[in-house]
């Protein structure tokens, strides 16, 4: 059985590490003959965006025995001309999406139309298959397309595992995100607050790896007269060195601000991956993360500032329910989100396709 990926990032994507490298190892670990073909970057103004690599369309052309294609996140006009590419070949296309795409009609912070998803609708109605990362996204995407199946983003736990060396030790407990920081200012806004309060009656660290600019900084200085902020990093941290620094938190916040209409139907990636880790988190009370998290058994669902405040005040206070979280967490993990999951149910879908 021959499969070919086409990603819409290159390698270094996160989305490309998740839904394709470790999947595509895992098909290939049982028989599968799987290649990839990895996206670009493309400047658009002031802005750098991934794009599916043009040789994909000249690729498929000379190599024809695929038995199928999966084609990731790409709704661009070169995405919908490898479709039906591939559809004048017979190869069926699943087409995976992770994120919600039909809220990007426009390029962020431009007028400008998104070039990646400007035929979102019509290659998720004509792809054979379409899987998404999430229950949310899977409401809009059936109203196009019944033929969706749900597989959450796996966790690597070769790279997020309970054995991973802690890059540096404290000596006070340590609240810590993990990101994209620039991504995300709109949702780590939401942390300013309650971390304030609580910087006023608690000592705790609370620390960021991201590759950060000058206005996350401003956003959180207020804190630095009550505690300690560590800051980080000023550059993008590899998947296979943020383990290490991800295994000094002892409690994780994952916030969304969900007037943002972008992060409804987010992934539970991270989430996952802290659970990984045994390292019990804080989340926002999003579709996806609550459809992840037990609220009280394997994590806390926060819907405003005093919940933040109260969830993260718990487990700052008491290291035996951050060990107790932990441990459930840990358990779904292992259990629910592995990468093998995540492969048996890619494979059943490309075995009926293929037929």
């Amino acid at each position: 059985m021959k499969v070919l990926f086409l990603a819409h990032d290159t390698r270094e994507g996160q989305a490309t590490k998740h839904r394709i490298q470790f999947p595509s190892r895992e098909l290939s670990s049982r028989g599968y003959e799987c290649d990839i073909i990895y996206g670009t970057r493309i400047s658009i103004g002031d802005r750098t965006m991934p794009y599916i690599s043009p040789s994909s369309i000249r690729y498929i052309m000379k190599n024809k025995d695929y038995d199928c294609v999966i084609m990731s996140r790409e709704a661009s006009p070169l995405g919908l001309l490898i479709l039906y590419e591939c559809k004048y070949l017979d190869i069926p296309v699943i087409f995976d999406m992770d994120d919600a795409l039909y809220k990007l009609r426009k390029i962020i912070g431009t007028p400008l139309p998104n070039p990646a998803t400007l035929h979102l609708n019509r290659i998720l109605k004509e792809s054979s298959h379409v899987t998404v990362g999430s229950e949310a996204l899977s409401d809009h995407v059936r109203s196009i397309h019944k033929e969706c199946t749900v597989i959450p983003t796996p966790v690597n736990t070769s790279i997020f595992n309970t054995e991973v060396e802690t890059a540096q030790k404290y000596d006070k407990p340590v609240v810590g995100w993990m990101g994209s920081g620039p991504d995300h200012i709109n949702n780590l806004e939401l942390l300013v607050q309650p971390l304030l309060r609580l910087a006023q009656e608690k000592d705790f660290v609370f620390r960021i790896i991201s590759a950060l600019d000058d206005q996350i900084r401003e956003i959180f200085s207020p804190l630095e007269e009550y505690i300690t902020v560590d800051y980080g990093f000023n550059d993008w941290v590899s998947m296979e060195d943020i383990a290490s620094e991800m295994q000094t938190f002892d409690v994780a916040v994952l916030p969304l601000n969900l007037d943002n209409e972008f992060m409804i139907g987010k992934n539970s990636t991270k989430v996952v991956e802290h659970m990984a880790m045994k390292i019990p988190v804080v989340a926002s009370n999003e579709v996806s993360y609550a459809n992840t998290i037990t609220h009280g058994h394997t994590g806390y669902l926060a819907d405003g500032s005093d919940d933040w405040y109260e969830y993260i005040n718990r487990l700052i206070e008491s290291s035996e329910l951050r060990s107790s979280i932990g441990e459930n967490g840990f358990e779904l993990a292992c259990e629910e989100y592995t990468v093998s999951s995540y492969a048996d149910s890619l494979e059943e879908i490309v075995e009926r396709l293929s037929q």
